[in-house]
């Protein structure tokens, strides 16, 4: 609900971008990974759709309170890192059934843990920086942060 009513607030405006009208670029994140070379690289692309959307809102309405703005850039980035992962698995789970069949059910059991994991932890990063400001902000840069790694990752375990 916080952030549907923090992107509201933000939809007032007109769109940044095509498709997009938080002011998250997408193609920044579609670069950035297609230019990523390693593990690494890919897990340095997180953020960097977010720093931009806030560079955007900064010089189109300095007026926004920042942390709304930081909270929804931060949503949206998530939302294509969730995007991205999807795709990583599905192929990994793809090409697992031709090489590895009997694997497929271990891929799927670690995807499994992997989220549980990945919502306890956020969950606690919530708990140590409280409920205001800082907590706010944790949960959506550590679902964002947390599901580039793991897209990372089935993009690694994919190419083997």
């Amino acid at each position: 609900m916080r952030g549907a009513l923090a992107a509201a607030a933000l939809l007032m405006a007109r769109p940044a971008f095509a498709g997009d009208p938080v002011g998250l670029d997408p193609a920044i994140h579609d670069r950035c990974l297609a230019n990523a070379k390693s593990e690494g690289a890919v897990v340095d692309c997180a953020g960097q759709g977010v720093t931009a959307c806030l560079a955007f809102w900064k010089e189109r309405d300095p007026s926004r309170d920042p942390f709304i703005v930081r909270d929804v850039c931060t949503d949206a980035e998530h939302q294509l890192w969730e995007a991205s992962l999807t795709t990583a698995y599905d192929a990994l789970i793809a090409s697992t059934k031709v090489s590895r069949p009997e694997a497929v059910a271990d891929i799927r059991e670690m995807e499994r843990a992997w989220l549980a994991f990945r919502d306890a932890r956020c969950k606690a990063e919530v708990g140590l920086f409280g409920h205001g400001t800082g907590g706010a902000i944790a949960e959506p840069e550590c679902l964002m942060h947390e599901t580039a790694r793991q897209t990372a990752l089935l993009r690694e375990l994919g190419k083997g």
